[in-house]
């Protein structure tokens, strides 16, 4: 709660873990509001309404409450162990494509629409001039037709070729 849920909310990807936990931001009820970004990250994930709901009560709810709010993405048994798996499945991807998706998809959402465009075109022509796009493209185009749908899935993941990140 407080300053480790913060630290939460700028996270990419947030995991859960089920069990007797808590999720929160309580700093209204100790006379402070949340910082480091807090007011600011809470409005982006669940909008204002929910976010001033949020915050000026000092919510604190249990996991199954945080997943169906958005706070988090997902619930298991054992955090860390699902982190580790999604940042070994993330990090055989391209490089350049996962870095440039994670700009256009933050720098899009604090701007309006045409120029999450414009953010988003610039990101996608970086990516497609880019060496990974070529061996990811090309080993696509190579697989057999019938499998190809398996090769995007993220079991295949270690089956990707090697990436250069350039």
């Amino acid at each position: 709660m407080g300053g480790g849920f913060e630290l939460t909310l700028a996270c990419d990807l947030r995991i859960g873990e089920e069990g007797d936990f808590r999720y929160g931001n309580p700093e209204v009820r100790a006379g402070v509001i949340p910082g480091a970004g807090g007011t600011q990250r809470i409005t982006r994930l669940v909008g204002l309404a929910r976010a001033l709901d949020w915050i000026l009560r000092g919510r604190i709810v249990r996991p199954e409450v945080a997943l169906e709010l958005g706070l988090v993405h997902e619930l298991v048994d054992d955090a860390p162990a699902r982190a580790l798996e999604l940042a070994e499945e993330i990090a055989l991807l391209p490089p350049m494509s996962v870095a440039n998706a994670k700009r256009a998809l933050h720098m899009g959402a604090d701007t309006n629409l045409q120029a999450g465009f414009e953010i988003e075109n610039m990101a996608w022509t970086e990516v497609m001039q880019s060496d990974d796009a070529r061996v990811a493209l090309k080993t696509c185009v190579d697989a057999e037709p019938d499998s190809r749908r398996n090769w995007f899935e993220s079991a295949n993941s270690p089956n990707y070729p090697a990436y250069s990140g350039h």
